[in-house]
This record gives structure tokens, sequence and C-alpha cells, in this order.
């Protein structure tokens, strides 16, 4: 026992120490005998005896196998971990008559344990420093893409379509006053062909940035598009709108969720099947709830899940457009269809910038 590198221990079935080995009080410098009875919790941490000592009080009282961690001081005063372990020994009848156990110091473990922790916690915040990194440059990006879109939006109907309308009156003008026939056909095809080409540049500006969501807001920006939507593929839609005071909302929040309806759209039309969609969005106890729902084939358990793997581009955006307002995005299977539902806490509104188009 004098060369174990253990310290042992018995104790009487109260739970005193009757018997501690010399390799404690080796490591202590303790009087020998001093540490019987309860006299060996004047070596433990004094942030660990109450807890090691109800916890050995516990298992006297219940008989149940004990084990503990604390720290005991050594000779030179520095404290160190270590493990007691004590199993109860019973008479015939059950009844404990002994305790014999084992402290093994753990020191070392314990240190590496706690630096693996701390490694860990700091690993962590490194992550959660990039992530919040990331999501602030992603929502720079979408910024700028929005940015991007009403200056293009702006230059095609300003720039290209206000020379394609010129062109056009000339070509009126052309066909008014030239009499041969041949020349008067030939300038109505290619006016004709210009005013396609104007219905063309005005689309593809509205669909870029609708005028109507800097003008006069998202509800008419969102109706202007549904009936668009509805022309073009045939998809029969509907937008409910709750309260039908539906009050503005800030700029940045109002094209954040255009986008997001505009996105979940461009999907139930490329890959749905469906014949009908449903628009809702919905104010209530100052968040805002955006519904998009369609009587399609549904989606794959992984995209309902947000799976990184198995989500592409525009559900991407669409989540990340609503983290940035502190949101959270939800796909479901309808049964039939696909539930898209958006929760976003709603924000004051801020003075609306407005950018005339005609």
């Amino acid at each position: 026992m004098r060369t174990a590198p253990d310290i042992i221990f018995s104790r009487q079935a109260d739970g005193a120490r009757d018997y501690i080995s010399d390799r404690f009080y080796e490591y202590t410098g303790a009087t020998k005998g001093s540490a019987n009875g309860f006299g060996w919790l004047d070596f433990v941490h004094p942030e660990d005896t109450q807890r090691s000592m109800s916890q050995w009080m516990h298992c006297v009282q219940s008989g149940d196998n004990y084990e503990s961690e604390y720290r005991i001081r050594g000779r030179d005063g520095q404290f160190r971990w270590f493990r007691a372990r004590a199993v109860p020994i019973r008479d015939f009848e059950g009844k404990i008559v002994k305790w014999y156990g084992t402290c093994s110091d753990i020191h070392d473990s314990k240190l590496l344990e706690q630096s693996i922790r701390d490694s860990a916690i700091e690993l962590e915040r490194l992550v959660d420093d990039r992530t919040a990194a990331l999501r602030r440059l992603s929502g720079r990006l979408l910024t700028m893409q929005d940015d991007e879109r009403r200056r293009i939006a702006r230059e095609l109907h300003d720039g290209l379509g206000q020379e394609l309308a010129a062109a056009k009156m000339m070509l009126d003008g052309i066909v008014e006053k030239n009499s041969a026939q041949s020349n008067r056909r030939a300038a109505t095809e290619a006016s004709e062909t210009i005013d396609r080409a104007i219905q063309q540049v005005r689309s593809l500006s509205h669909l870029l940035h609708p005028p109507l969501l800097d003008e006069v807001g998202l509800l008419s920006a969102l109706q202007w598009y549904l009936d668009g939507l509805t022309k073009r593929s045939g998809i029969e839609t509907s937008l409910d709108v709750q309260p039908p005071e539906f009050p503005r909302l800030t700029v940045e929040l109002e094209t954040a969720i255009f986008r997001i309806i505009q996105e979940a759209l461009t999907n139930v039309y490329r890959h749905s099947g469906a014949q009908k969609a449903w628009v809702t969005l919905m104010q209530h106890e100052k968040r805002v709830v955006v519904k998009i729902q369609d009587d399609g084939k549904g989606i794959e358990h992984p995209i309902a899940e947000l799976h990184p793997g198995s989500i592409g581009i525009g559900i991407g955006g669409m989540n990340q457009r609503a983290k940035e307002f502190g949101g959270e995005l939800r796909l479901l299977n309808a049964d039939p269809g696909t539930v898209v539902e958006v929760d976003i806490p709603s924000l004051s509104p801020q003075p609306q910038k407005t950018h005339a188009m005609a």
C-alpha cells in the first residue's frame, strides 16, 4: 500500500474515515492520523468542500456507490484534482458495515479537459464571429444587388426606353408622310417591332425593380406582380392582406419581402406544376408573416429541412434575406403543394424615396 500511486481509504458505516494510506500524508504533508474522521476535509479546496461532503453523505444514506471530484491541497500549498470512488461492504442482512475506496490524481487530465473545453469555446466564438461577418457581407451584397437592380431598371426605362420611343415617333412620322405602299408597310412593321421592344424593356425594367415599390409601396407592387404572373404563366394567383389597412414598412424590409415572394413564385412557376398560388401578408404583434402556398407537387424532405447541399441559390437567397432582418424561413409540404413561410420582426416605417417612372 505504501507504494500505491492512489490514496486508499476506508470508512465506517456512518461515513467517517478510519483509515487512509500514507500516500495522502506524503502528498499533503499532514500529520499521521489527522485525516481520520472528517479531518480530511481540511485539505479539500473550500469551493469543493460542501459539494463533496453532500455527495458523500447522500451515498451514506442511500447506499449508492460514491464518486466525486475535488481538489486537495498538497504540501507545497498547490491544489490538484482528485477523483474519489468508494463502494459499500454489507453484512448478510444487507446492512452497510464498511466503505472502501480510492482517490486518484486526475489533475493533468482535468487540465487537458479544461483546455479542450476552452479551445472549443474559443473556436465556437471564432466561428460565430466569422458567421456574423459573412452575414454582414451577405447583407451588404443583397443591398448592393437591390440598388443595382434599381439603377439598371431606371437606365432601361429612362435611357434605352426613351431612345426606342423616339425612334418609334420618327417611324410613325415617316409612315404619315410617305405615300409609297411598300415604304409605308416596311415602316409600319418597323414601328410594330419597336413597340414590342418597348414593351419588353418596360417589363424587364419593372421586373428588375417595380416603380410601384418605391412610389406607393409593397401592396401595390405585389398586386402588379401577381397580375403579371397570372397573365404570363396561367397560374391563378391571389393576395390576402391582414389587416386590410396594412402599414408601410421600411424601404429595405419592403424590398426584401417583395424579393422573397418573387423568388418563391418563380420557383412555383418553374418547378411545381401548380395551377394556383396564394400569397398571404399578415402583421401580428410587431411581426410580419409572409406565406406563399401552391397546389403543385411539393418539395423533397432535404429541401424542406433547408439542408445546405439540397437548396439552390433562390431558396438560399430567401433564407438570407429573412435572416438579415432577424427573421426565419420555413418550408413545408402542404399535401398537395408547398408552403413557404417567412416570419420577420416588423420595423417602423421610414420616409419613402420616390423615383418617377412613367
